[in-house]
């Protein structure tokens, strides 16, 4: 009688652990898929932010072309009221 109830105590003890690490294994494969989707918010963001200052440069580029196209004109103008 007495190895039977060692036997159950055991058994019990032995799925509690068994339960417990099944726990602990699901709360981690938890953790990792939020780091995983929290990190793919991250990487959206930085290639939000990588084509927003691709497209910052190309507008600074065009301005400055602009910019000196007109100075290169006026330039021009105050040259040729120079010389008439």
């Amino acid at each position: 009688m007495l190895m039977l109830l060692l036997a159950v105590v055991l058994l019990v003890v032995l799925l509690v652990f068994i339960a417990y690490y099944i726990s602990i294994y699901n709360r981690l494969q938890s953790l990792r898929n939020g780091a995983e989707a929290t990190l793919g918010q991250v990487r959206v963001a930085l290639k939000k932010r990588l084509d927003m200052i691709e497209q910052l440069v190309e507008s600074v580029k065009s301005y400055a072309r602009f910019e000196r196209e007109t100075f290169e004109s006026i330039t021009r103008m105050r040259a040729s009221l120079g010389r008439a």
